[in-house]
């Protein structure tokens, strides 16, 4: 979506119980942009109810926001509330399978999986050694 990145800056927080089980992750990952655009990605599991998920992304033509469930679009003339399809992690990974084994559907090129394999390894790296790490 917004091109190469350029480099990357990673945080991990986790907490494990006594027999080393993952109670909660909370993570961030920033990625810079060879054309200058910064991302910023929070991830968060077993985190305690109550928490709200919210995402915003903007741009120079307008913005998404995702409060409370809702995802909304806008630009300096308009806002619009946009109507999201319900998912399911077993369909969608039904569908994805059935895409690899007939063939057909839109599926991420070899050269996109290497390339996002390679920006989660570099953010692992990042959260590890606690500092931005290029490309």
């Amino acid at each position: 979506m917004f091109g190469e990145v350029e480099e990357v800056n990673a945080a991990v927080n986790e907490k494990k119980n006594e027999e080393g089980k993952l109670i909660y992750t909370a993570s961030n990952l920033m990625m810079t942009f060879k054309n200058g655009c910064n991302a910023f990605v929070e991830f968060g599991m077993g985190i305690p109810p109550g928490q709200d998920f919210k995402e915003k992304i903007v741009g120079t033509e307008g913005y998404f926001d995702f409060v409370g469930g809702k995802l909304t679009k806008g630009t300096k003339e308009k806002k619009e509330e946009i109507t999201m399809l319900s998912s399911s992690l077993s369909e969608d990974t039904a569908q994805y399978l059935d895409a690899i084994l007939s063939g057909k559907g839109d599926i991420s090129t070899a050269i996109e999986g290497k390339n996002s394999l390679l920006v989660a390894l570099i953010a692992k790296e990042s959260a590890e050694k606690g500092k931005r790490v290029k490309m």
